[in-house]
């Protein structure tokens, strides 16, 4: 009960926002922040992998 109090006002209001898209336009988006996240872990991964990165070189 107080998760659905907590969290009630947020679920109504995603709920609302989101139903202005179409299921396809959600699906798009989460597919852009899965790419992304993918994108940003290899790059970190790649940045890291000898202890971080080096100095700037001016």
């Amino acid at each position: 009960p107080r998760a659905e109090a907590f969290f009630g006002p947020y679920s109504e209001r995603m709920a609302e926002a989101m139903a202005a898209y179409s299921p396809q336009e959600i699906q798009r988006f989460e597919d852009f922040l899965g790419r992304l996240r993918s994108t940003m872990d290899t790059l970190l991964a790649n940045e890291y992998r000898d202890g971080g990165p080096g100095p700037r070189t001016p």
